[in-house]
């Protein structure tokens, strides 16, 4: 999936060569995957909060994806190109909010950080293997953007066909659950109401930890090529710099989570750093460039996500996990939204698109504000 979604950020500057289109444009197609995608989030939890059998829904939603990547490929027209993103991303609006609530039901609360981590990897590992591709393949001839998006259509379908053979029942009946008669709005916990401050706030701190990653995934490599200038062909692995210091990050920031009395001051460690981080990549030096992207990618969004999930995980009963981890990723998705959108405004202004990596790291300050502002009560694996 994140392979995906990698293979068109390097193809940017070729897709506005050969339609002549702006940066505004370029960014309206990448943010348009992005709303389809959060507008799916919220109703695929609710459903997958009622469902038996809620591994059915990823059949089809990644025969959806195959058909959005290979339109992708085949768009002859920039509005044609806009309207497969919307495909892709309802596809992979299908995903999450069900691949959320089965992790957690299956994760002992003890390992439940470390674990997302490791199946977060494949974010990692999948947005490399699309900068690479793409950043080989794009080069090569004009035109040739589009082969990435028809080779990452046969994996993509393949997923699908896999979960069609391997599904097996849930491991539990979340949509017959007898603690949760009055649904989630009503389900009263140690902390309060499931829907609480404390919920509120990590969804807005997802948001923020998100601003900066999706301007990263899909403005860096024509950052790094119109404004930097890099070369086509090595922006991919220069970028995958980020995914690949975030598998290490990961890991070891969800371990000390799992080990910590209170997940949020593992969050609270890092932030600074973060921010930090997005600051220093406009430097004027590629030492300092290549120093910020790998920090970012051990102390980055990848890298607390895992912990983030967790902490909302720690505060919600299981029958609510699809409905509260929809609105968690709805909150991220605003992120990718506004993010993209408003990186393709800076790059076609006077103002530049440094000033985007300096609104992110605004973004971080007020996510460890809130961090701070949290109650504790709920974290750890105590």
């Amino acid at each position: 999936m994140y392979a995906d979604r990698s293979i068109l950020s390097p193809a940017l500057p070729a897709i506005q060569q050969q339609w002549d289109v702006s940066e505004s444009i370029l960014g309206l197609i990448v943010s348009s995957f992005f709303v389809a995608y959060a507008l799916v989030q919220i109703p695929v939890g609710i459903l997958s909060d009622r469902l038996q059998r809620r591994m059915l829904l990823l059949v089809p939603g990644f025969v959806v994806i195959a058909l959005g990547v290979l339109l992708s490929g085949s768009a002859s027209r920039p509005s044609y190109l806009l309207l497969a993103s919307v495909v892709m991303g309802i596809g992979q609006g299908v995903y999450y909010p069900i691949q959320f609530s089965l992790s957690t039901e299956s994760i002992p609360k003890s390992k439940r950080a470390f674990a997302t981590s490791i199946i977060n990897s494949g974010q990692a590992v999948g947005i490399t293997f699309g900068l690479l591709l793409a950043g080989f393949i794009v080069p090569l001839w004009d035109g040739a953007w589009r082969v990435p998006f028809w080779i990452m259509a046969i994996p993509t379908l393949l997923v699908g066909l896999a979960f069609a053979v391997g599904i097996r029942p849930d491991r539990q009946n979340v949509g017959n659950t007898n603690n949760d008669s009055n649904g989630c709005d009503a389900t009263q916990l140690d902390t309060g109401n499931v829907w609480s401050y404390r919920t509120a706030c990590l969804c807005v701190i997802n948001f923020c930890s998100n601003f900066g990653f999706f301007i990263i995934l899909t403005w860096l490599p024509f950052y790094l090529e119109v404004d930097r200038g890099f070369g086509t062909a090595s922006v991919g692995w220069i970028a995958s710099l980020v995914p690949w210091a975030a598998v290490v990050g990961g890991l070891v920031m969800s371990w000390i989570s799992d080990h910590a009395r209170h997940r949020k001051y593992v969050a609270l460690a890092t932030l600074p750093l973060c921010a930090l981080s997005l600051i220093a990549i406009p430097f004027d030096s590629t030492l300092v460039l290549f120093a910020a992207l790998l920090i970012y990618g051990l102390v980055g969004k990848l890298a607390l996500d895992p912990v983030l999930i967790a902490m909302v995980a720690d505060g919600i009963p299981s029958s609510c996990y699809g409905k509260v981890f929809g609105v968690f990723n709805f909150s991220a998705m605003l992120a990718s939204i506004s993010g993209p959108y408003l990186m393709g405004w800076l790059s076609a202004s006077a103002v530049g698109m440094n000033a985007g990596f300096y609104i992110a790291s605004v973004l971080i300050g007020i996510a460890a504000i809130l961090v701070m502002c949290l109650p504790s009560e709920a974290d750890g694996a105590r």
